[in-house]
């Protein structure tokens, strides 16, 4: 997902991403997070792990998960 895509969001929308880090534009990401424009939540980001002062490990509006979602047993 590139910026384009992300602007097509509604500004109510949560993106989920539980596949590959790389599925969407971490810069994208954040400048639509920056602006408010919608929330997100992540199991998995790229690069993995983000650097501990990437922007998207303080927004209010992103949750962060250790990488979770292949554990479903």
């Amino acid at each position: 997902l590139d910026g384009d895509a992300l602007a097509q969001m509604k500004s109510t929308a949560t993106l989920v991403n539980i596949a590959w880090g790389a599925v969407v534009d971490t810069a994208a990401l954040t400048t639509a997070l920056q602006q408010g424009d919608i929330s997100t939540a992540l199991d998995v980001t790229e690069p993995e792990p983000l650097p501990r002062d990437h922007p998207l490990l303080t927004m209010e509006n992103v949750t962060i998960t250790r990488h979770l979602g292949t554990d479903s047993a």
